[in-house]
């Protein structure tokens, strides 16, 4: 949109001058996209273009980088060797409306540098893992940059009451589950620099398609995740046998280390116990459930549960 200044005449010529809003067709779009000024050598990144576009949402996305072309929203440059590089994009929507951005990177060798000392302490809130980094050097700093999954990070300046101090936080819910090298890289204003490296770990809880993790669903259930408890706080030698009630399949008794316990079965683990007694599908090798022989007794002095289901001639363990 446009403001210009209009004459009106009326019919009986009278005129008057007033402010008039004009929409430009096709109207203007802009474009944009974000890079490092100075990234090390060897480096991949990832750059995105955002456009602003009133008109129309159908978009090419046409790059050169180095004198090679490339389109998509979305693409990886690689900095090989030391110099200065030109990337160049150029947005075109359906009605014909362009504009043209430009940026210019610097890549630079960077070695360890003893003249400027790089700090670097972390936490984790949730999926936030913050990095406090400080860098101590002889000269003013002109750059600090981070690079992680191939993206370039911009820490946030902090003061420089004790060294040079800066921030910064990644969200692990933007990346996909693993380990990532996280790489600190400081330029100063008299061509020195030094980098450092630290280790950025994504969980499965909080990255990119990974699965929470649930204590019960890790041992296959409720009832499972009980009798592997029981395993580990007995002894490591504890031998752990159950057997179904006859009479109440919800019922299950528990030998553990000569102890009897009576459980009952939970919703959640129902499905894997009633899944291992299904027949239908078993080979004809296999024994269901139902024909197997009794468990031994126990070795202690309590009897063996009884076909009344009661368990224990009353005494029932204390799982339900």
């Amino acid at each position: 949109f446009n403001t210009v200044i209009a004459t009106f005449t009326s019919g009986n010529g009278i005129k008057w001058v007033q402010d008039v809003t004009v929409r430009m067709y096709p109207a203007p779009i802009t474009a944009s996209f974000t890079v490092p000024k100075i990234v090390p050598t060897d480096t991949l990144i990832n750059v995105s273009a955002s456009v602003q576009d009133p008109d129309s949402t159908s978009i090419t996305y046409d790059w050169i980088f180095n004198g090679q072309a490339y389109s998509g929203q979305n693409q990886f440059f690689y900095f090989g060797n030391a110099g200065n590089y030109t990337i160049s994009l150029t947005v075109t929507d359906s009605l014909g409306a362009t504009t043209t951005v430009v940026h210019t990177v610097d890549a630079e060798n960077v070695s360890s540098n003893s003249n400027i000392v790089i700090k670097v302490n972390s936490h984790s809130n949730g999926p936030y893992d913050t990095y406090q980094i400080r860098v101590f050097s002889s000269a003013p700093l002109d750059i600090v940059e981070a690079f992680v999954a191939d993206q370039s990070v911009q820490p946030t300046y902090v003061n420089d009451t004790n060294g040079y101090l800066y921030n910064l936080t990644l969200n692990q819910q933007d990346y996909n589950p693993g380990s990532y090298p996280l790489k600190i890289v400081v330029f100063t204003t008299n061509g020195l620099s030094n980098y450092a490296t630290v280790n950025f770990f994504v969980s499965q809880a909080y990255g990119k398609g990974g699965v929470p993790f649930n204590l019960a669903s890790f041992f296959g259930g409720t009832l499972n995740m009980v009798i592997a408890l029981l395993s580990v706080t007995g002894s490591i030698s504890v031998a752990v046998l159950f057997w179904r009630d006859k009479k109440d399949r919800d019922t299950r008794y528990f030998n553990v280390g000569g102890a009897v316990v009576k459980a009952k079965v939970s919703p959640m683990s129902k499905f894997s116990f009633n899944h291992h007694e299904n027949t239908t599908n078993m080979p004809s090798s296999a024994v269901p459930m139902s024909q197997l022989p009794p468990p031994p007794p126990p070795s202690n002095n309590f009897p063996p549960p009884s076909n009344s289901g009661n368990g224990n001639n009353g005494n029932n363990g204390g799982f339900f």
